[in-house]
């Protein structure tokens, strides 16, 4: 969220000090509705608390829910049932959301869905940071353009053109899948995939109109070109893998791989390192070993 999304946490603060009378102190903060309003005094601290069908507005930006609850001295505020939230190009809903203003986090929890025009997530929680990063946690499902990823943790960069998979992370689309032990992808325009790296235990599956590669290894490196056209891949350390065509399958293995595509189908292969198996059309590294049958 952005730096001034938690300016209303002040002027909840102003309402502590003064009887509520079910308004907003003036400013861009609007209370749209509160079926009910309250301040509680005394110890252990100061409550402020909104119930009923509750929401706010800032400009464009819309906050709503059941009951919304402002602790003074800890300076958190609770947002509860049926939370949506509607700021910058995104729509977030969960069963309750946690304002930190003193240290500008913000915590989803409960059936976490975040919306945008490229991008859509679910997960059991979700830590969004003053400067933008957006943290997901359990069972994270998320969605962009043709793809679908399953991951434990996931991190979205504060400018939208980075996210980090943890937890035997998993993508897939028609009939093609990448996984391994981390993933972090690159996007351009939010939605484009650029380029896609992954560390331990890299596992993939690519089918076009006529072949079909199967590799792992351990790292993978994948780049794109427009339309999320598979243009190159970069396999290191251990690679072994197959690749079918029109009914036959070719087994190979080396030290290193790299695979060129053109128009998502492997245009040139070339193994290095030790290379070998019964694959046809490969080609094997000048310097080094190989038994790379023709």
């Amino acid at each position: 969220m952005e730096k001034n999304s938690f300016l209303f946490l002040v002027f909840l603060l102003l309402l502590s000090a003064a009887p509520v009378k079910g308004q907003m102190p003036p400013g861009p903060w609007e209370l749209l509705h509160a079926d009910r309003s309250k301040v509680f005094y005394g110890a252990p601290e100061t409550r402020v608390l909104f119930e009923g069908n509750v929401s706010f507005a800032n400009g464009t930006d819309l906050y709503r829910g059941d009951r919304v609850i402002y602790l003074e001295k800890t300076g958190l505020i609770t947002i509860e049932g049926h939370v949506l939230i509607r700021q910058g190009g995104y729509e977030m809903k969960a069963d309750a959301l946690f304002f930190y203003t003193k240290k500008g986090v913000t915590e989803l929890d409960g059936n976490v869905r975040v919306r945008g025009d490229a991008m859509s997530v679910s997960s059991r929680k979700a830590l969004i940071r003053e400067d933008g990063e957006m943290v997901f946690l359990q069972d994270v499902v998320f969605e962009s353009g043709p793809y679908i990823g399953l991951a434990d943790s996931m991190t979205v960069g504060e400018s939208r053109e980075t996210v980090c998979l943890n937890g035997m992370p998993y993508l897939a689309m028609e009939g093609r899948y990448i996984g391994g032990d981390e993933m972090v992808i690159n996007l351009k325009e939010g939605s484009r995939i650029t380029a896609l790296v992954i560390t331990g235990h890299g596992d993939m599956l690519w089918s076009g109109d006529e072949q079909t590669i199967h590799l792992r290894s351990r790292d993978l490196s994948l780049f794109f070109s427009e339309e999320n056209k598979l243009d190159l891949i970069l396999a290191r350390g251990d690679v072994r893998g197959s690749l079918e065509s029109r009914g036959s399958v070719n087994h190979f293995h080396g030290q290193a791989m790299d695979v060129r595509f053109v128009e998502n189908e492997p245009e040139e292969i070339l193994l290095t390192g030790e290379a070998g198996g019964s694959a046809v059309g490969l080609t094997a590294g000048e310097k080094e070993e190989n038994d790379v049958r023709e």
